[in-house]
């Protein structure tokens, strides 16, 4: 699967400049775990098989964006 960012500054998150986003190294490694296992999903069933990715559909002015959660508070 092909995962896009809605900006520059959080595609550091998989670099070695993830440091300039100030988050806490725990949110780095679990985003960098999750990007990893979505690059090897085919479609959205096989994220939807992941119960603690918590995927959902967006709606507002972020309809047509989805999510899944990183740890309990992320």
């Amino acid at each position: 699967m092909k995962v896009r960012y809605a900006d520059e500054q959080t595609s550091l998150v998989e670099t070695d400049q993830a440091h300039k986003l100030r988050l806490p190294v725990v949110v780095v490694k679990a985003a960098r775990r999750r990007i990893r296992v979505l690059r090897r999903c085919v479609d959205e069933r096989d994220i939807r098989a992941i119960p603690s990715f918590h995927y959902e559909k967006l709606g507002g002015k972020r309809d047509g964006q989805r999510s899944i959660r990183l740890n309990d508070q992320w």
